[in-house]
Parts: C-alpha cells; structure tokens; sequence
C-alpha cells in the first residue's frame, strides 16, 4: 500500500491499536502529517526509538546468564524478585508475575516499533529527491532501528545461529511491510532473519556516511559498521567482522584510560570517547536493588577480575544486607540521570569492537594480532603495569578473549547472547551449566533460608530449552497454528 497524500489517519491508528492484539499485523501510521523528513525523523524518535525511561525491551537477559543471583533479604512482596523469577530460574512459562500470567511486553513493544519504522522507511521515499540529506538520515536510521530489533528478537526467540543448521531452524516472523497482509504469519529461518539483518545494516551504513548526528541517541555511520561487525562475529563471518570493526576503529572513537579517570562514578556514559550509540532505559539500576528482594551481582563474576584490574571499582557498589548484615556487590556500571544515561541493552561501546576484533583475529588464526589488540584495550583497564602479558594461542586464547568480554561488557545484555553462541561455533564451542540458587525468608526462623538449586543444562543438554523463549499465546492463537512454539521443559528444583 502506498499512500498518495500527506494525511495519516492517527484515529484510526489509535483504534487499530486498542481494539486489536495482533502485534505482527500493525500498521504505522502515526502522523497527522508528514510533509518533510523531518516529520518522519520526529516519528522515529518519538515511536521508533527506545526511551531513556520506558525502553527496557529485553531486560530479562540479564537475569538468566551466569552474573547475576538472588538476593533475599526479607518476607517483602511485590518486589523485582517475583516479578523475574520466571526467567531467573528458565521457568517453562516465564511471562508470570507473582503466579499470574502477564503479556509478553518485549515482543509487544518490539514489533509495535517495527511496525512504526516499516512506514517510515516506505515513506521517506517521497523525499528523496527535494530533501537527499534528509532522505539519507531517516533511511539509515529506519533501516539501523530494524536491523537492531531484529537481532534482539531472533536471539531472544529462537536459537542460536549455527552455520550447520541455521536454514532449517526457525527464527522470528519478519514483517517489512508498512501495511497491513490479510494471512497468517510463519516463523522465517535464523539464516532468513540474519540475511535481512545484513541488509539492513548494509543500508543503513551507505546512508548514513558522512551525516552527523547530535547526540549518541540518534543512529550513526560508526553504530552501523560495529553492528554490522557484531552479527558477522555471531555468524561466524570473521573475515567480514574485522573487516568492519576496523572501520570503527579508524573513526573518531578512541579508548578512555582508567588510570587518568578521575571522576567520581561509571566511566560508562553517553558522552564518554567509547560511546558509540545507546538507546532505552538502564535496567540493573532498578532490579539490582539493595533495599528489597532483588538481584546481586554474582559471585562467580567478581571474582574473575585479578588483580591491578580498576573495572570493580567502576562496576559494581558494595552493599550491605539490613537482614543479616552480610554484604554483597550491585550493579552499579551504567550511567543514568544527569551525567549522560545509556543503555543497558542497545548500548555500543568502543571496547565491544576491540574485543570483537581480537576474537575474530584468534578465530582466523591470527594470535600475534589478537593479543596486540586485546592488550590494547586491557592497557586502559588495568593500573600501569599491571596487565601482563599473554602467551596464548588456538582455543586458549579464545577462550580468553571471551572471558575478557565477560569482564568488560557484562550488563550490557551480552553474556546471555554470548553463553547461547559460543554453544554452536564452528571453531571452538564451549558450553556450560548455569546453577541458580532459590532462597526464602523463614517466618519460624526469622531468616532468610537456601531452599535449592534450579540448573540450566548445557546447551547440547537442553536442545535449545531453557536458551529460547516461548512466542506469546495470543499470537499462537490468532496465527491459527502456523506459528510453531519453541519447547522448554518443565524444570524441578535440586536439593
């Protein structure tokens, strides 16, 4: 459908979108008018683009990997515990609040967004020629928002992509389309979705080189070229992904250097040399809460940084436990507020792209470059002197680089992504058992008591399982079977 006036019809829209539940059949069309680019730029922000407030899509993913552990404190309800619980412990339905079924907003807000840029991206293209630069920004833009929530749906929703069986694995409906199709939605494969991913990023980077952008909220050349050098990383492409995490290198970015930092607080800000794009809300700031049950950072994690290393400092804020008087370790790396908050989902940072490239490097048998590469970075983190040296090759140095991207990325909604891909590479897989333990507060005792241990098998262990979330029971029902769910067991606690 191509509209041949200037006139939205944001009646209708709003009545679409009350009276109709079918997220995957939305149709944008959010403007009382468009008469420029500048309109539909104002769209994408408004619509298309997370909010530093509400854009929390996919915060779950922190809360099922390996960094994060309960913390109980007392016999409170109604706190961030019971509202994750699902997902900290791969519930088989993990969409339950306190035991009641809840929608699943992270496929409802995804796709609503889509929906939006799919009628900007047709749109623009009214303007190409009165307004070219105009045309260049809201195409790249569109088309780097797409390509971005795509990504997050298909590594949220289905597996992992495995190049031996990534055309047979089912992935996530694509809708493309800025109008409404009378028929059922099907599941595209995972090759299907990385393939429109690539195109998108492909575009987005043409159209966006040499357009400057206000603010590291607005899509830029640099953000496309380090997603684009992301999804070759997790496709195995590693010839491509250096190739692309060079170019973000050789941009205006450079790395800030923890031993002249001299502020108070994260280094991890928007306004920071190593930020590159962010946009949505910082989710470990409200559910890593020191006053209620909650979350705590893992043990495991804060205990792999050694010694000379100045990210804790940075990244996590000792707290005290009122209930026993223990203390334990939160969240306390990404920005928020005044001082320039970011993301901690759709964050891109410099340090992604240099560890990015060193693994690329090691996978394609490059050990002397990785390590020059990962040392650079490493430099920045570690007080002088203090980050050693690295005589490693093959699997170990891999395997290095990836604890490495532990260390420095973790809660920016990676290691849950991360722990899924490194299952099925080509080159070196790893899999692991991930242990949650479940603790309550005793009314008899009055203390806080382990219950048991909920275990997230190995990926071969669990087929997919617990490392894939079920598609939403409404848009099962409405697609009438041609939508096909993803199985996860039903998972018992261990003594």
């Amino acid at each position: 459908m191509k509209f041949k006036n200037t006139y939205f019809f944001l009646l209708m829209f709003t009545l679409m979108l009350t009276s109709c539940k079918k997220f995957l059949e939305e149709n944008s069309q959010d403007l009382s008018y468009a008469n420029s680019a500048a309109d539909l730029s104002e769209l994408l922000v408004g619509e298309g683009y997370l909010g530093l407030v509400e854009g929390n899509s996919y915060s779950m993913v922190h809360l099922m990997d390996d960094d994060s552990e309960e913390n109980v404190m007392g016999s409170g309800s109604g706190n961030p515990l019971g509202t994750y619980e699902g997902f900290h412990l791969w519930a088989q339905k993990p969409f339950i609040k306190d035991g009641v079924p809840v929608t699943d907003l992270t496929w409802k807000d995804i796709y609503h967004r889509i929906a939006v840029i799919n009628t900007v991206y047709e749109e623009v293209e009214r303007f190409k020629t009165s307004d070219p630069e105009g045309y260049r920004k809201v195409k790249g833009e569109s088309a780097f928002l797409r390509a971005g929530y795509y990504f997050a749906l298909v590594n949220l929703y289905a597996k992992p992509f495995s190049q031996v069986t990534a055309e047979t694995d089912l992935g996530v409906p694509l809708k493309l389309t800025n109008y409404i199709e009378d028929k059922k939605y099907t599941r595209a494969t995972v090759a299907e979705v990385y393939i429109q991913i690539v195109a998108d990023l492909e575009l987005a980077a043409t159209n966006l080189s040499g357009i400057q952008q206000p603010t590291v909220y607005r899509a830029n050349e640099a953000a496309a070229h380090a997603m684009l050098g992301r999804v070759y990383l997790f496709t195995g492409k590693w010839d491509q992904a250096l190739t692309e995490y060079n170019k973000v290198i050789n941009s205006a970015h450079s790395l800030l250097n923890l031993n002249s930092y001299t502020n108070i607080g994260s280094f991890t800000y928007a306004g920071s040399p190593e930020t590159i794009f962010s946009q949505g809300g910082n989710f470990p700031n409200n559910i890593f809460y020191p006053y209620s049950n909650s979350y705590k950072v893992a043990a495991s994690l804060r205990e792999s940084y050694t010694q000379g290393d100045l990210r804790p400092i940075f990244f996590f804020i000792e707290q005290m436990n009122w209930q026993d008087g223990t203390t334990f370790y939160n969240v306390n790396k990404l920005a928020s507020g005044s001082i320039g908050s970011v993301s901690s989902e759709f964050l891109i940072r410099l340090p992604e792209v240099y560890l990015g490239k060193a693994e690329a490097q090691a996978m394609l048998d490059q050990p002397a470059d990785a390590i020059t590469t990962l040392q650079n970075l490493r430099r920045t983190r570690f007080k002088d002197g203090n980050a050693g040296s690295i005589n490693l090759s093959g699997e170990a140095l891999v395997n290095f680089i990836r604890n490495e991207r532990r260390l420095e990325l973790c809660f920016e909604g990676f290691r849950w992504f991360d722990l899924r891909r490194y299952a099925v590479s080509s080159k070196y897989p790893v899999s692991k058992e991930i242990l949650h333990k479940k603790y309550a507060y005793s009314t008899v005792s009055r203390k806080v008591e382990y219950v048991g241990t909920y275990r997230l098998g190995t990926y071969l262990e669990e087929n997919g399982g617990g490392y894939v979330l079920p598609l939403p029971d409404a848009e099962l029902t409405i697609n009438n079977g041609t939508l096909i769910n993803n199985e996860r067991p039903l998972r018992q606690i261990m003594p």
